[in-house]
């Protein structure tokens, strides 16, 4: 990031022109999901939009398990996930634990 101060001394003010150059942006990998029953896997696969080669969204996994209603109606699962980055590539690749939660009914 670049920036360059413009000063005015009458109006008691600093501006600055902010040039930004991103990076590479991040592609999904491959995804990983374990520990669900057949239905329940077909549901995920069939409900999880962050595709391989789609750009990584670091926030979608965390809303799609908190609010996806087709999961949390077949069976009471809790689910923790973790993600390995490769710089070389520019990839993410996602690993989703599933585990039944048998204190509910």
């Amino acid at each position: 990031m670049d920036t360059a101060p413009q000063l005015d001394r009458t109006g008691h003010t600093v501006n600055y022109a902010i040039t930004v150059i991103p990076g590479q942006q991040y592609t999904v990998g491959a995804v990983h999901a374990d520990g669900l029953t057949g239905q329940a896997q077909t549901d995920f696969d069939g409900n999880w939009k962050l595709k391989p080669g789609s750009v990584y969204n670091a926030s979608y996994p965390r809303t799609f398990l908190r609010n996806n209603s087709a999961l949390r109606s077949l069976q009471p699962y809790t689910a923790v996930y973790d993600t390995k980055a490769d710089p070389a590539t520019h990839t993410i690749d996602l690993n989703i634990h599933f585990l039944r939660n048998n204190n509910r009914g």
